[in-house]
């Protein structure tokens, strides 16, 4: 009989054919072999541990026409636990769109035990199913910011990849237009901030860190510390993006100032999936993050605009972007979604949907 049901390892082919269909993924000769490590290792097995299992549509002759990946996350409110499902890789066959596999995998979904779902890469389809099925489009997550370090050598990048190494020759030039620009006095250029020291983010630190209160934020992400080494391990991997560079920060008096992780790409974008501090370190981490990010040869950086750092961007020159998708939520408790629409909790990128990728 045709129906819903959790995602099992005799599906693997068939949703990877899906999932390659839909996204049209070219074929290499070990396709096969990451899609079957990838959905175990991010679905079937957390699933397997006690995490909120991932779905498929199966139609009466046994042919899965509709995915839809979960990953669980937990987060604390006012100290009870809040466990959250997020929703990535939602696919449906071309040939049973006009049966509404899609909206029965979303209701599915959102009828799951999970206190709150959310997806923070929803395009325009997505959007407009989950707000008709009682979800929210969340504005002040849903903005992306990018801050120019070195526009020239960026503007080189961006023209290698359209045409090619060709445009590297223009990488001496555009070197030095940014050691110039450089060198002109501006309050927002990237400065050293001799007050706070540097040192490796360990796993346990940042566990350790999310447990203390976080200025305003009413929900906060609560990492279990082999579920983070997981999540860190996952997003180290995507090199493609740079080195994932992880950095504590200690004020001189020894007490942690804050921290933040990102994508060291030399002369690229480099993406920011996380930033915290203690209030009063607030611009001074931001700070120390553009530099090390200039410092390292990043032409840019950018990450999703979250509430809790857009003040200390203001002064940071930085452009506002929607990036074409959105962040979304639903719950049944209307407090959950009121504190996230009001800006009032800590959800980054690397909650999201950033590590749930296909590479």
């Amino acid at each position: 009989m045709a129906g819903i049901r959790p995602l099992e390892e005799r599906d693997i082919s068939q949703v990877a054919a899906l999932h390659q269909s839909v996204f049209e993924i070219p074929s290499t000769p070990d396709i096969h072999d990451r899609y079957r490590s990838y959905l175990r290792d991010k679905f079937l097995e957390p699933a397997r541990q006690g995490g909120f299992p991932s779905l498929v549509f199966e139609d009466e002759n046994a042919r899965i026409m509709g995915f839809v990946a979960v990953a669980t996350r937990k987060f604390v409110m006012g100290g009870q636990v809040v466990r959250a499902a997020v929703s990535s890789q939602f696919v449906v066959h071309k040939d049973a769109r006009s049966n509404l596999v899609a909206v029965a995998l979303l209701r599915h979904f959102l009828r799951g035990p999970q206190d709150c779902s959310f997806t923070d890469e929803a395009n325009a389809a997505s959007q407009s199913l989950w707000e008709k099925m009682g979800g929210s489009a969340v504005p002040m997550y849903s903005m992306h910011w990018i801050a120019l370090l070195r526009p020239a050598s960026l503007l080189v990048g961006k023209a290698r990849e359209r045409i090619g190494r060709l445009a590297g020759l223009a990488a001496p030039v555009a070197n030095l237009m940014d050691a110039a620009a450089a060198k002109i006095p501006y309050r927002w250029r990237p400065r050293p901030q001799p007050g706070l020291q540097m040192e490796p983010l360990s796993t346990k630190a940042l566990a350790d860190f999310m447990r203390e209160p976080l200025d305003d934020a009413l929900l906060r992400p609560s990492y279990e510390v082999c579920c983070l080494d997981r999540l860190l391990n996952d997003a180290s991997q995507k090199t493609w993006h740079g080195t994932l560079e992880r950095i504590m920060l200690r004020a001189r008096d020894g007490k942690a100032a804050g921290w933040y992780l990102y994508y060291a790409n030399r002369n690229g974008i480099g993406e920011v999936l996380q930033v915290g501090f203690r209030n009063e370190y607030k611009n001074e981490v931001i700070g120390h993050l553009f530099h090390h990010a200039a410092s390292h040869g990043v032409a840019a950086l950018a990450g999703r605009l979250e509430p809790h750092f857009s003040h200390a961007l203001a002064d940071r020159c930085c452009l506002l972007s929607p990036r074409k998708y959105a962040m979304l939520v639903h719950s049944k408790d209307p407090h959950i979604v009121n504190v996230i629409q009001s800006g009032k909790a800590f959800i980054s990128r690397l909650e999201g949907e950033w590590c749930l990728r296909f590479a």
